[in-house]
């Protein structure tokens, strides 16, 4: 759970960035949160995401290992960003890297939260401990429908 003093720093940080830009026009020094996509993969085909699109018109890959690390380099080195969040127009677990990359943002970021969206097709590919290890804080998985009819229908 987030501290008082935690939630306190952020919402000032928040209404210093706001009061900024409205008498300033300069934008926020760092995002309070951090979206990654260590690989442009996945295995969904859902009818709102533009993934089918998107992969066929862009280059597509993995994240370089250095260009990862330097990113949870530079976040340890300031008190913003406060989340690493892994979800973007990808299935995070394609990567097999991606629970090593939590384990690691959060070996250097103890403070710091960590966050996963997943379509959930590929959590048996894990053990339990391989999630609970990852010191991951907040798993969510997107099902887009609250029957299996419907789901059938959008992904």
């Amino acid at each position: 759970m987030e501290t008082l003093a935690a939630r306190i720093h952020k919402y000032l940080y928040l209404a210093c960035c706001y009061s900024r830009f409205a008498f300033r026009k300069q934008i926020l020094s760092m995002p309070l949160y951090i979206q990654v996509q260590t690989n442009s993969a996945c295995n969904g085909n859902c009818v709102f995401c533009p993934y089918p699109e998107v992969s066929r018109s862009l280059p597509q890959g993995s994240m370089d290992n250095r260009l990862y690390a330097r990113i949870v380099n530079e976040i340890s080195r300031s008190r913003i960003p406060t989340r690493l969040i892994f979800d973007l127009h990808n299935e995070p677990l394609i990567d097999s890297r991606a629970l090593r990359m939590i384990k690691d943002f959060k070996n250097s970021n103890p403070d710091k939260k960590c966050r996963m969206v997943t379509n959930g097709l590929l959590i048996d590919r894990y053990l339990e401990e391989d999630f609970v290890n990852s010191g991951v804080d907040q798993w969510t998985i997107s099902l887009n429908a609250h029957s299996e009819e419907g789901y059938a229908a959008v992904c």
